[in-house]
């Protein structure tokens, strides 16, 4: 048992759903903005 982050728990949900967690979607003045963070990863423990 660990702690997980808020963030790593969104990682985990869009690798579940089938979608990159690092795929960037255009954001405020079409800046490219990651889904999550590029330092998070999916929680593998789930998988």
């Amino acid at each position: 048992s660990r702690p997980v982050s808020p963030g790593e728990v969104a990682a985990t949900i869009y690798q579940g759903l089938g979608l990159d967690p690092h795929r960037e979607l255009p954001g405020p003045q079409n800046r490219p903005m990651p889904l999550a963070d590029y330092s998070l990863k999916a929680i593998k423990e789930l998988f």
